[in-house]
């Protein structure tokens, strides 16, 4: 652009190097910029960058979800604290997930942060991962032991990772110790209550987590189940959030954990607790409709009840065999074995068949195979041990009908015995004509579908029951969910579902994270042995969004193990009762403490009696309730005290502008460089269709401006967006994309794009580093724009105040010897008004490196003024901080102090070295503890100080 050159050109002094001031700038500019003016871009690029401030949300613009009340406030809270580190405690249901997804998005626009780690269960590592790549246009990978060094040599050579492991992975010393050598700025631990410790037992979990926990500046722990009613877990679980809010371990005993053993109230360690763990209650939240289950019973005809008899006594005895010798992996097979024959007959005639072709392959090989098997015994269990899907893991015992390892067990004569049992369970089960349970599913959905459902939602635990069950209901149109479809393929078939489909057929992979709210009914074909995954089938209608109450329907035969589960269901934990269903810390304790597959499986099996098995369950059950009811003591949960609808009218314009904005940048990007890796075409213009929010916050507005202009009716507004093919030309992919965030959440199939995305931020990057980024304008004064000197600024701010400013200073013209006469005045912009290419002159007009001083010292104070502010709204946050670091410290010294008295007493009725050498130890201890604390005093007072770097953007001469 001829109109633009290098400052340090036109002036002989490389102004951008001049050095800082303490300074702080005002809120930021936000413009709008419409020209095609390389210095219009790169502050646009900044304002996109920049867009946040302490009382918006950024990420609300950034993020594909329908936000709720409860996750805003608590991602606005943990986010304007100073140290965001947080308990997220909500009830099942409530989008524990979805909080952390948005503190995660708004810690990276707003402290940079880039290396982020996420350990979760094993089995929800995938989900986590969809759910910040659709939700929040994050990628995360999923490391594990198949590529961890890949992973780590990434991670490596990156200054931005995020990674998503299992804690069964991470916590194996081999692994943990490499990722602990690395810099993290966030750590999230999903389910923390696997982090366990008390005063008996430290887990391997805990002890990663204890260790990474110092190492990061943010750390997130979720879990509904933080502790199973001994205040000793929860205390250990807080230490990892903050060593000083509950004090040194022996104070914590004797004020909270002996007064509550007592009956004494909890009131004051609430207060405590109040400051860094967030619950909320379904009950609170509201929202919700109801949930209607039915239970399905039916009689199976004699040729059934004959096959699922004489299969039972095979599997009873089986896996008795397997767990007198100690063989897990038959055990696991035979649990499988038990629940197909409350699947499907098909299913469990294929598993049938398999393993009797297994057994007659192998029983011709034993003695080689045996040799080799005692070899690799400890590699196959570590193996089985880490599996991450357990859909796969089910699959694999269905498609192999057993292990390897049965055969070091097993003689000839015990294969015959077995192959022949075999061959007559098989041939029981081929007499059979009539699928009794079919036909029942036939009838209850044919009889639905009369009242006028359309849409229709089974599970199934197993693969080919799934494929049974889709032959079975011809006439309907059917689409099949599993874990074995890739992401596309996922979001196609729940795409295909709600627009044509009317039966969706999922295995338990569909039961993990899926809104599917818009169908009310739910059938439960087969049962898993799982209250928590049952309730995550339910979650998946019964869920926010859900206009209509839901129905459960559970399929059980009578006088079968699946009649058994469902009473345990229904009378022990009173799964289906309430109408928003009962807490997942119920759940997880009961499930936790009680194993409840194997339990249910010795009691199935003989090896305990129902008295057993039933006291058993209770006591957990129990047990269960008093944590819940502790935990509800501890915490009491707030009625939101937030309203959404007021927060979207107070943003709506931000959260607008904020996706025009980007829009607007990349699509002069891909003018300016067209041989990038992505591509857009406009497809068309589609009409907005606004959600039940939108519609109230549309009509309030409507409202407002008809009383304002004394009119009755105000035309509804329309709104539209534009939707794009984005072709990216590394992977070949094209898919349908939007810049709108609201489109983008009513149509899930479409690519979001916004921050995060690979192309939003290759533009950014490309303007804010752009080689011609500072540059210098003269511009023709127009109307409404003053002749004068502007100058933009980015004001970087460090220690306590992590955050950035753009500002912009104006100067007018005038004064002699080249300096105006006027003091320079801080100017905040709606928009850069330097845009119009007609406006640009070829002129080089030097500016003198003296107006750039004045400048730089009048935006010094005013973004002093503002950081003062900014301190002074923190100071009660400083100073808690302070307080608390004493008292914990306090506590710890006193303690130490005491025996030392009594150490020195000892030493001296008693002078031998041992006793010296006891007391040279806590006296060197208590020295160590007065130094950590004046350090830690010392690193929170530098936070407090107000300190940052000013960057001379740009340089606009209007004349």
């Amino acid at each position: 652009m001829k109109a633009s050159s290098s400052i340090k050109e036109m002036t002989g002094v490389d102004l951008f190097s001049l050095p800082a001031q303490p300074v702080e700038g005002e809120n930021p500019v936000f413009v709008a910029a419409r020209g095609s003016d390389l210095p219009a871009l790169v502050y646009l690029a900044h304002r996109i960058r920049l867009s946040h401030s302490y009382d918006k949300l950024s990420s609300l613009s950034n993020s594909r979800t329908r936000l709720l009340p409860h996750q805003i406030e608590a991602t606005h809270r943990v986010c304007s604290a100073l140290r965001p580190r947080f308990l997220l405690a909500d009830e099942v249901g409530l989008g524990k997930t979805i909080e952390a997804g948005l503190v995660m998005k708004e810690l990276m626009l707003r402290k940079g942060y880039r290396r982020i780690l996420v350990t979760t269960p094993a089995t929800l590592t995938i989900q986590w991962q969809n759910e910040m790549r659709t939700r929040f246009n994050e990628e995360f990978l999923v490391m594990n032991r198949g590529n961890f060094n890949s992973v780590m040599a990434q991670a490596a050579k990156s200054e931005s990772i995020r990674i998503i492991t299992s804690i069964d992975f991470i916590k194996n010393e081999k692994y943990n110790e490499k990722i602990l050598k690395m810099p993290w700025d966030m750590a999230v631990f999903d389910e923390a209550h696997r982090l366990r410790r008390d005063d008996n037992k430290i887990t391997q979990g805990y002890q990663f987590a204890d260790q990474i926990a110092s190492r990061v500046d943010a750390l997130l722990l979720l879990s509904a189940t933080p502790f199973r009613g001994k205040l000793e877990e929860l205390y250990y679980l807080i230490h990892l959030l903050d060593p000083h809010l509950l004090g040194p371990k022996h104070s914590f005993y004797n004020e909270y954990v002996i007064p509550s053993r007592n009956g004494e109230s909890v009131e004051q360690l609430r207060t405590k607790l109040e400051k860094i763990l967030i619950r909320r209650r379904k009950v609170e939240v509201g929202g919700f409709t109801r949930r209607i289950a039915r239970t399905v019973r039916f009689d199976l005809s004699p040729e059934e009840r004959a096959f699922y008899d004489a299969t039972t006594e095979y599997v009873k005895r089986e896996y008795n065999i397997a767990m007198s010798e100690k063989n897990r992996a038959v055990g696991f097979v035979m649990i499988v074995f038990q629940k197909l024959l409350d699947s499907s007959t098909r299913a469990l005639l294929r598993a049938l068949e398999k393993r009797k072709a297994m057994l007659e392959m192998r029983m011709h090989r034993t003695a080689s195979f045996a040799e080799r098997l005692v070899q690799e015994e400890d590699d196959f269990m570590d193996s089985l041990d880490s599996i991450e899907d357990e859909e796969y893991l089910v699959e694999l015992a269905e498609e192999l009908g057993g292990d390897d390892r049965s055969v070091l067990q097993k003689n000839l004569n015990d294969f015959r015995k077995e192959i022949l049992t075999l061959s007559r369970l098989i041939q029981l089960g081929r007499r059979i004509r009539v699928d009794r349970k079919v036909v029942k599913l036939k009838e209850a959905v044919d009889q639905l579908r009369k009242k006028g459902h359309k849409k229709f939602i089974i599970f199934t635990q197993f693969r080919t029951t799934q494929e049974y069950l889709a032959e079975a209901l011809e006439g309907y149109r059917v689409v099949q969910f599993h874990g074995s479809l890739n992401v596309k393929q996922k979001e196609d078939a729940i795409e295909t579902f709600k627009r044509d489909d009317e039966v969706l057929i999922c295995t338990e992979a569909g039961g993990e994270g899926r809104n599917l709210q818009f169908a009310d009914i739910l059938v439960n074909y087969d049962l898993p042995w799982s209250p928590l995954k049952i309730e995550q089938r339910i979650g998946r209608i019964h869920r926010f969004g859900q206009k209509n109450d839901c129905l459960i329907l559970n399929f059980c035969t009578r006088d079968t193990v699946a009649e058994r589960v469902i009473e345990v269901l229904e009378q022990k934990i009173r799964l289906f009762e309430e109408s928003i269903g009962p807490s997942d810390m119920l759940l997880g304790t009961v499930e936790d403490d009680l194993r409840f597959s194997r339990s249910l499986m010795d009691f199935i099996s003989g090896r305990i009696g129902k008295n057993d098995f039933d006291e058993g369950l209770e006591e957990r059950v129990s047990r269960a309730r008093d944590s819940y009811n502790l935990l509800n003591q501890l915490v009491a949960p707030r009625f939101v005290d937030f309203n959404l609808n007021d927060y979207y009218r107070y943003t709506r314009r931000e959260r607008r502008l904020d996706n025009g904005l980007i829009e607007d940048l990349v699509l002069r990007f891909l003018k300016i460089v067209p041989e990038g890796r992505f591509r857009l075409e406009r497809l068309r213009e589609v009409e907005l269709l606004p959600d039940d929010r939108e519609q109230e916050i549309v009509r309030a507005e409507q409202a407002e401006q008809a009383s304002r202009k004394g009119r009755r009716q105000i035309e509804e507004r329309r709104e539209t967006c534009t939707v794009y093919r984005l072709h990216d030309l590394h992977t070949e992919a094209s898919e349908e994309a939007t810049f709108d965030s609201d489109y983008a959440l009513q149509n899930e199939r479409l690519v979001f794009l916004a921050a995060g995305h690979p192309l939003i931020e290759q533009a950014i990057d490309y303007f804010m580093h752009h080689p011609e980024r500072r540059t210098q304008l003269t511009v023709k004064r127009r109307r409404g724009l003053q002749p004068g000197l502007y100058l933009t600024w980015v004001i970087h701010y460090r220690s306590g105040l992590q955050f950035t400013d753009l500002a912009m200073s104006f100067r007018p013209a005038g004064g002699s010897d080249g300096l105006p006469d006027a003091e320079p005045a801080i100017t905040i912009l709606d928009r850069l008004p330097f845009e119009d290419d007609e406006r640009l002159l070829p002129e080089m007009l030097a500016v003198h490196p003296a107006e750039i001083e004045a400048c730089r010292k009048i935006v010094s104070e005013h973004a002093l003024q503002r950081g003062q502010e900014v301190r002074r709204e923190r100071n009660g946050l400083f100073r808690s901080e302070e307080s608390k670091i004493e008292i914990s410290f306090g506590k710890k010294i006193r303690q130490l102090e005491e025996k030392k008295d009594i150490e020195r007493m000892r030493a001296s009725q008693n002078p031998v070295p041992e006793r010296k050498a006891v007391l040279t130890r806590t006296e060197n201890e208590l020295i160590k503890v007065r130094q950590e604390m004046q350090l830690q005093l010392s690193q929170l007072k530098a936070e407090s100080r107000i300190e940052f770097d000013l960057e001379l953007l740009q340089i606009y001469v209007v004349v």
